[in-house]
């Protein structure tokens, strides 16, 4: 068996293509404020890393090792933010949360069903996370109001939109290069 058919390949050009994909689509609007930690564009680099690593980890039914890997991430995203002030962890964690349950429904339910429909399982997860992301500001909303009393419930949904699709075509792209579903691909013993 070749290393490209194993299931550790498919785990690593999973979280590198995920991430790759996530970072190239937010610079089409936020440019180089991606790399940029403290701005909010950089969730594009971040959620693309933890979505893309909950995935892979999801996919091969190691929840143990997806829960501990995302949180691991989510703590050093947060720490190196430098944005540690009251109110910033509910927000990384509610964000959070909307990534890595997105990515979970999206691996246990969708992904194995809707094999045969490659277009729209992209579409499925893009779906997903920008409802995730529109409920995730709504529960801020109630936690913090707003400093004007204005509400834009769909602030974030482009970008939950943009993430997905591109968590989505990542995940299609890899399975395309390999050939396989992450349930067929066998991972060596040892």
């Amino acid at each position: 068996m070749g290393f490209l058919e194993s299931r550790t390949a498919k785990i690593i050009m999973t979280i590198l293509f995920g991430t790759v994909l996530s970072s190239i689509l937010g610079m089409i609007p936020f440019g180089m404020r991606i790399l940029d930690i403290g701005h909010p564009a950089f969730q594009f680099i971040s959620f693309g890393l933890i979505g893309s690593s909950a995935f892979a980890l999801f996919s091969v039914r190691q929840y143990r090792d997806a829960i501990f890997v995302t949180v691991l991430l989510f703590i050093l995203n947060f720490f190196f933010s430098g944005q540690n002030v009251p109110g910033t962890i509910l927000t990384y964690l509610l964000f959070f949360v909307a990534v890595t349950g997105s990515v979970y429904l999206y691996s246990r339910y969708f992904y194995d069903v809707l094999s045969d429909l490659l277009v729209a399982r992209p579409l499925i997860l893009s779906s997903m996370m920008a409802i995730s992301f529109v409920v995730a500001t709504f529960l801020l909303f109630l936690v913090f109001g707003s400093v004007n009393n204005q509400f834009y419930p769909l602030g974030n949904l482009p970008i939950g939109f943009l993430i997905g699709l591109s968590l989505g075509v990542a995940f299609e792209f890899v399975e395309l290069l390999t050939g396989k579903t992450y349930q067929s691909a066998e991972i060596p013993e040892g």
